[in-house]
């Protein structure tokens, strides 16, 4: 490799790193309950996962929900918002 090759492939590698914990948005199946269920619902997600919508908070500008998210190693608790009109992320 030349030593721009390698240059750039330590920065892709670094810049990939940077954005492996950002969080995704929740899927269709998530999103949907998200959209029309109360606080308390009980649902799966489109790959089986069990999940429950745990809490809201609403302002002028943003909803926001929190989920919890069971997977056979672990618990996930994320928070999952969104402005009118707009999509969960």
């Amino acid at each position: 490799m030349t030593r721009r090759t390698s240059f750039l492939v330590l920065v892709c590698v670094s810049l990939s790193a940077c954005t492996a914990g950002l969080q995704e948005g929740p899927d269709a199946a998530m999103a949907a309950a998200l959209d029309s269920q109360l606080d308390g619902f009980a649902g799966t997600t489109m790959t089986g996962l069990p999940f429950t919508i745990v809490d809201t908070a609403a302002s002028d500008r943003q909803l926001c929900r929190v989920v919890s998210v069971e997977s056979p190693t672990r618990f996930d608790v994320d928070t999952y918002c969104k402005s009118p009109g707009g999509s969960w992320s």
